[in-house]
C-alpha cells in the first residue's frame, strides 16, 4: 500500500522522506504520543500532498475524497501492527 502510494515519485530522496514520515507516525502511535484521530489527520496531510502532486487537475475536496480510503488502509495497518507488537511483547514477558 505504501509502495502504491509512492508510484510515480521517481526521486529517491522524496520516496525516503515520505516513507520515513509514515514510519515516524507509526512509531508515535505505537508509543502513545499520538492518538488514532491525530494519526489519520497526519496521514491525510501526507497522502493528500502526494495526490495533489500526482493529480493537479483535481480540486482539494476531490483530493481529500480520493485520499480517504488510502488513509484508512494505512491507519488500519499501523493499528494492527501496533497491536501485534503489544500482544507479542505481553506473551514474551509472561513466559
Amino acid at each position: 500500500m505504501i509502495l502504491d502510494l509512492l508510484k510515480g515519485i521517481d526521486d529517491p530522496e522524496d520516496r525516503i522522506r515520505i516513507a520515513a514520515a509514515i514510519n515516524m507516525l507509526r512509531d508515535m502511535y505505537a508509543n502513545g504520543s499520538i492518538g488514532y484521530d491525530e494519526l489519520k489527520r497526519e496521514l491525510t496531510d501526507i497522502v493528500a500532498s502526494i495526490y495533489t502532486w500526482r493529480h493537479p487537475e483535481l480540486t482539494y475536496s476531490e483530493i481529500l475524497e480520493k485520499s480517504k480510503s488510502t488513509v484508512e488502509e494505512i491507519a488500519k495497518a499501523i493499528v494492527i501492527s501496533t497491536l501485534s507488537t503489544r500482544v507479542r511483547s505481553t506473551f514474551k514477558m509472561k513466559l
